[in-house]
């Protein structure tokens, strides 16, 4: 990126990778923009288009890692992340599975590095299974319908999000008016150093002059 320090970049870049995976998704670049874009949007309708956005951008097969990068979104430091991790963890995951659990699904197996295979067409009952992928029971099943289904069930894991949305907020809010005091603080300095300069030359000036 053209006037960006490499030091800069690296910043930027982990602000993204929180898991620390040297690893950043465009989904979740563009998630964060949304939060801030749509700060006035109800947190609900927020996490069913985070979903929706995540899946164009990313994929929604590894559906439990898309829940948790959707939900930290919001969390602007590392005590809200903790909290947000167990909220997880002790309610909307279990929820999760249990939705998932009474949906019947035939999985149907694909290589990630090459793609779908294993041939045949494939109903709409199907799922994608990828051969390396750690398996989970939410992946390939979660879908938008159970989200949003889980999203209903589980209000204390929403009004959490919502917390951290609000603080994350506050904060970005605070940050943009500070640089903003600071740069009239600036502007204002400089306009009284360039008048007291013209002063000083309209004195040398008139002493020429005499």
């Amino acid at each position: 990126m053209d006037g960006v320090t490499n030091t800069q970049a690296n910043t930027l870049f982990s602000s993204f990778d929180i898991h620390k995976k040297n690893k950043v998704y465009y989904a979740s670049v563009i998630g964060s923009a949304y939060l801030i874009a749509k700060a006035d949007e109800d947190s609900l309708d927020t996490l069913k288009q985070l979903w929706l956005l995540y899946k164009n951008h990313k994929g929604a097969f590894l559906a439990m890692d898309n829940v948790t990068d959707i939900f930290l979104l919001a969390c602007s430091n590392s005590d809200d992340m903790i909290h947000m991790e167990l909220e997880l963890k002790e309610v909307f995951r279990p929820v999760c599975y249990q939705l998932v659990a009474g949906v019947k699904k035939i999985p149907r197996k694909f290589d990630v590095n090459e793609g779908v295979g294993g041939g045949g067409g494939h109903g709409g009952d199907e799922i994608m299974k990828p051969t390396t992928s750690t398996f989970n029971l939410c992946n390939g099943v979660l879908d938008y319908e159970l989200f949003c289904l889980a999203l209903e069930k589980c209000e204390s894991s929403v009004r959490l999000f919502d917390i951290n949305r609000r603080n994350l907020m506050r904060t970005t809010n605070c940050k943009s008016a500070m640089v903003n005091v600071e740069k009239e603080r600036v502007i204002s300095t400089s306009s009284e150093a360039i008048k007291e300069r013209l002063r000083n030359m309209q004195s040398r000036r008139v002493s020429l002059a005499m």
